[in-house]
């Protein structure tokens, strides 16, 4: 009976680290001040999913680019933007800022890119290149 109970707490511990592992996200408010937003988006790495909200909430996912997905991201308001995004930053200021709309459960258009990009550069100090791509899932969103 004890190896049945051990097990099942073993399982239960397992499943909720995984669960866990895959909803760890950033989320950078309207409120956060220009040094809460840069220590945020140093904790991106590499190309990850995001999602820009009417609350002018950005949630960029920490688990990259398979899980979860951007409805998921979502949260609390509706989706303004959605896709990809990759932050590359040097001291205090971005020299690189990728973002895309591709995203198949959201359907952003190139043009919702735009909100997202003028809550970034009135939230912080962008001082490099800037690519806006248009990149939509067109197997999902017509």
């Amino acid at each position: 009976m004890k190896k049945i109970y051990l097990l099942f707490v073993l399982c239960t511990l397992i499943i909720n680290t995984s669960l866990s592992a895959s909803n760890k996200q950033l989320i950078i408010s309207a409120k956060d001040t220009l040094k809460q937003a840069m220590e945020k988006l140093k904790t991106v790495k590499g190309k990850s999913k995001f999602v820009f909200n009417t609350n002018k909430d950005l949630v960029i996912s920490l688990t990259g680019k398979k899980r979860p997905n951007h409805k998921s991201l979502l949260g609390k308001g509706k989706p303004l933007s959605a896709g990809y995004i990759e932050v590359q930053l040097e001291s205090s200021k971005v020299v690189k800022l990728y973002l895309d709309n591709r995203s198949g459960r959201i359907c952003p258009t190139y043009e919702s890119l735009n909100h997202v990009f003028v809550f970034l550069a009135d939230k912080i100090k962008i001082d490099g290149v800037v690519n806006l791509k248009n990149n939509p899932n067109l197997d999902k969103c017509n």
